[in-house]
């Protein structure tokens, strides 16, 4: 709530800014040379009259009734008001009363103003607004698409009046006239509260009251990912996001190549190739990726043997903790050993004669195979 003069202009000690709603009379009586003279509210009090005595009217000294000021003065004028529009038409809403009141106001006098479609309460205008009331748009939406803001809403229940189209509002002031869409979408929004209001057209000319929703648009942050080497995957997800809502970007890799990891200035972020986080500041990240082996390239890495030649042991160098089988075979294929379902990586080849050997691993789906020779005189 805001406070006015008789002037229609900001009380001194009043309100202002686009959060304040509404204005009512709650200030200072202002004569034709622009000065405040008394408090123009009377209002019952707890003691008889002081404020009208001190500012030299006497005419309700003995009254308990006095001249008050305030935003405490100007509400339960509003209040009021609300009362009796109430009792005029039982079938307003909350929402609605709050549009008739905007809608009916008179312009702030002055620089400092409320809120940008709103001014002084007028009951006279009021109950006009009430008794030409049309039906409006009905469960009006809004919901944020990056920096976007997109307005849906159903159109109204059955008028004797043609709709011609909807006017869309943004604090108060026209964004779009008789679009013909049940739906808008508002771009390239910064940090900041909007108040968005939809209101039907009918004949070309009258306007129902608006259905309003309220949106608050944080801090936009840019999320960066880029690739390394150029061309090894894509990525998806980068882009812009509102301070504190959840990024997830998505690293996906080219057949030839495997992702590592995410890296924010050689700094290892992730590891996941979906990568979620609070977006609170600029970032540029790398998904990192490397070329994939061959597949027999790929087992030599994953699988070794040593000592090769050996004598008496063959050690396994294998990251697995349960190896499925393991079989020996002679140069002619002829299996000389085999173990099934163990943990042991330490093989006892003593009892076999000296010659070239092949030794196959197999762990889950994968095989893995290398030559050896057994040489017992070897130092």
């Amino acid at each position: 709530m805001a406070s006015v003069n008789s002037d229609k202009k900001l009380s001194n000690f009043s309100n202002y800014g686009k959060w304040v709603d509404i204005a009512g009379p709650g200030g200072w009586a202002v004569n034709s040379l622009g000065k405040s003279t008394y408090s123009s509210i009377f209002s019952t009090t707890y003691s008889t009259n002081q404020s009208y005595r001190l500012e030299g009217n006497n005419i309700f000294d003995t009254a308990w009734y006095d001249g008050m000021f305030g935003t405490s003065m100007a509400c339960p004028v509003v209040a009021g008001l609300c009362g009796f529009l109430l009792s005029y038409d039982t079938t307003l809403s909350m929402t609605q009363m709050r549009e008739v009141l905007r809608v009916s106001s008179m312009p702030i006098v002055g620089d400092r103003g409320i809120a940008l479609d709103a001014g002084v309460v007028n009951a006279y205008k009021a109950l006009s607004v009430i008794d030409n009331k049309t039906e409006e748009v009905q469960n009006l939406k809004a919901s944020k698409q990056g920096q976007n803001i997109l307005l849906t809403w159903e159109p109204p229940k059955a008028s004797k009046y043609v709709v011609s189209g909807y006017n869309i509002y943004k604090n108060g002031i026209l964004l779009f006239s008789k679009i013909q869409d049940t739906s808008v979408l508002d771009t390239m929004l910064s940090k900041g509260d909007y108040r968005y209001g939809v209101a039907v057209v009918y004949n070309d000319t009258m306007e129902s009251l608006r259905a309003t929703v309220n949106v608050t648009m944080g801090r936009f942050c840019t999320v960066k990912a880029t690739v390394d080497p150029m061309g090894a995957g894509v990525i998806e997800g980068a882009g812009l996001y509102e301070e504190k809502s959840t990024v997830t970007l998505k690293a996906i890799s080219n057949p030839e190549y495997k992702f590592l990891n995410w890296t924010q200035y050689d700094t290892e972020m992730s590891t996941s190739e979906i990568y979620k986080f609070k977006a609170s500041t600029n970032v540029s990240l790398v998904a990192n990726f490397k070329k994939r082996l061959a597949i027999e390239d790929e087992n030599k890495a994953q699988f070794k043997i040593y000592p090769n030649p050996t004598a008496k042991v063959l050690n396994l160098v294998l990251d697995a903790p349960v190896i499925d089988k393991i079989v020996i075979s002679n140069i002619y294929g002829q299996p000389v050993l085999t173990l099934h379902k163990t943990s042991q990586k330490q093989i006892d080849i003593s009892s076999l004669a000296d010659g070239m050997y092949i030794i196959s691993v197999k762990v889950k789906t994968t095989n893995f195979k290398e030559k050896f020779s057994k040489i017992s005189n070897i130092n």
